[in-house]
């Protein structure tokens, strides 16, 4: 799996007079993070081998920081370990074929001079802030470059969850149509969707909450300004979500509600239209039978009456069932 994927997908430091560097991948396979000179962000594919084999052997992390950033399932947490935090969120899956996987995490291991990120696939949080240190302007610290990825990794879920409300709302006035017509598939996907992203949602609430509530020395005030903001809309999305579900939920009630209608009103008919053949069935059953003693059998005027008859008797059952009220 990892013979085309890079161990290093971005790698930079920051010198004492401020200037960025851009590492690659021999620079770093032989050092531990204590020998990167200034201040390192790593961001590193998980499922490369030799970015595994260098976080396991080379780069002096201990090992439960090394499991948190290798680990295949996750939830959201943040966690103070040592000098440094074991900071997991989860961000919507933009990659291409992400049906199946909507939500992935970026692991974090940071401290004032390291920054390690892990991810198994392309993360956008993580490009933005390249941009930002290929520009030469990185995040001042490492608790700013925490709270940027958790900006961009929160903020870029509202226009995801803002879609599915307005496809919950486009369902919605399908079913004000008199004859509604939603695929089981539509109203599928928005709650798959919807379920995919709330189930992150309560984890990733709480771990926002320790970055709010920490006094560690890593995060500044204006760090924890940006967490509260970014915990406010965690909890709009929270809400929003909440909707969606309980609208989604309420739909699907709806549609199972007219189709049951429909059927009933198709066996309704079916029962009138036997009711009425019925006594039709039994009397051309019952002058069907080849016996002697048979009326009309010598009468040319016979079968006339008979049809005559049963014309009479279908349209009299037809009448009485309308004056019952069994016909609207």
């Amino acid at each position: 799996m990892s013979l085309h994927r890079n161990p290093l997908i971005f790698g930079y430091v920051i010198s004492a007079n401020g200037s960025v560097q851009p590492v690659d991948w021999q620079a770093v396979k032989n050092k531990g993070v204590d020998e990167l000179n200034g201040r390192v962000w790593l961001h590193l594919d998980r499922l490369n081998e030799e970015a595994l084999s260098w976080l396991r052997n080379t780069s002096k992390l201990d090992d439960f920081v090394v499991d948190a950033l290798t680990r295949e399932e996750t939830r959201p947490r943040a966690v103070e370990h040592n000098e440094g935090w074991l900071i997991n969120l989860r961000g919507i899956n933009f990659n291409e074929g992400a049906q199946d996987n909507f939500m992935i995490a970026l692991r974090t291991w940071v401290t004032e001079q390291v920054l390690i990120t892990t991810r198994a696939m392309k993360i956008r949080a993580a490009e933005d802030m390249s941009k930002l240190y290929d520009a030469g302007s990185p995040p001042a610290t490492h608790g700013d470059a925490v709270s940027f990825l958790a900006e961009r990794l929160i903020f870029r879920m509202e226009p995801v969850v803002l879609a599915l409300e307005d496809r919950v709302d486009e369902l919605d006035e399908v079913l004000a149509n008199e004859k509604p017509s939603i695929r089981k598939s539509e109203l599928a996907t928005a709650r798959r969707h919807a379920i995919a992203i709330r189930r992150f949602m309560s984890p990733q609430k709480e771990a926002l909450m320790q970055l709010v509530e920490t006094e560690h020395a890593l995060f500044s005030k204006l760090n924890h300004k940006r967490f509260r903001d970014i915990l406010n809309v965690q909890q709009r999305i929270s809400e929003d979500l909440e909707s969606i579900r309980d609208r989604a939920q309420m739909i699907q009630e709806q549609i199972a509600e007219i189709r049951a209608e429909d059927m009933n009103q198709r066996l309704f008919v079916l029962s009138i239209v036997s009711a009425v053949f019925l006594p039709l069935g039994f009397l051309t059953g019952l002058f069907g039978v080849n016996v002697a003693g048979m009326p009309g059998t010598h009468s040319p005027f016979a079968f006339l009456i008979l049809c005559l008859g049963l014309l009479g008797l279908g349209a009299g059952t037809f009448w009485l069932f309308r004056k019952l009220g069994w016909m609207g």
